[in-house]
């Protein structure tokens, strides 16, 4: 009897893995470079909609535009009978990377960050999402609206700890430019770190790192946003 309970058991948790859904990192710079609508908005009101079961109709009110143009409503692909079914509430705020298609602007579960505060929210990840709405102010007030056009990989981006250096700016934005004739990326910092040892040890793990594209036929640029963790050091949370 034991046996088959804990096999019962077993059983159960393997389709519940299998079932969950599995969505990529919110990675800013590849869901900014994706996406034709990026904005903090507020849910006001949200409703079934009538042709498609698998939408809900939403006004909105947008409190942040990072990309893209102010709207009043959006399609919410809330897909309520699958393992990525969510459905906002009214009054909730959401950092959304919208896409638009057939003349409509719709986000879903595995492209939107809910902003709320909420108490059963772990720190880090209101601490993640704080920065990362930091670094899409930069973005949009540097112009930057395509910050990975050519798809470029990061591998090998190795940062070491700093828990020595005292680091006031949480995060850096470096624009790096790859020349498939030299194997050394020349870097710019857009947003310095505050300190002159952190610059040098982000700038050293950048021309190290190695990038790839499929082909690499031109000179290409990307920009790579770097996050500082106080207690962890350095911890790079952007790369594709």
């Amino acid at each position: 009897m034991k046996f088959k309970l804990t096999l019962c058991l077993l059983i159960s948790l393997i389709y519940f893995s299998a079932s969950a859904c599995v969505c990529d990192n919110v990675i800013i710079t590849k869901q900014f470079q994706r996406a034709n609508l990026v904005a903090k908005i507020k849910i006001l009101t949200i409703t079934q909609d009538t042709l498609n079961a698998d939408y809900h109709n939403a006004d909105i009110e947008i409190l942040d535009l990072y990309k893209g143009q102010h709207i009043k409503k959006i399609k919410v692909f809330t897909w309520l009978k699958s393992s990525c079914g969510f459905l906002p509430e009214a009054g909730s705020t959401w950092l959304v990377f919208a896409s638009f298609f057939n003349n409509r602007f719709s986000f879903g579960y595995c492209n939107s960050t809910l902003v709320d505060s909420n108490p059963d929210e772990k720190e880090n990840y209101k601490d993640k999402t704080i920065l990362q709405l930091e670094a899409l102010k930069f973005l949009k007030n540097d112009n930057i609206t395509h910050p990975n056009p050519y798809n470029v990989r990061v591998y090998n981006l190795n940062l070491s700890s700093t828990k020595a250096i005292k680091e006031q700016n949480r995060f850096a934005i470096y624009l790096v430019q790859i020349n498939q004739k030299s194997s050394t990326p020349k870097i710019k910092a857009l947003r310095k770190f505050s300190a002159r040892a952190s610059n040098k040890l982000v700038e050293k793990a950048i021309s190290h790192a190695k990038f790839s594209r499929e082909p690499l036929t031109r000179t290409t640029e990307m920009i790579l946003v770097i996050y500082h963790d106080v207690k962890l050091g350095f911890m790079n949370i952007d790369i594709s």
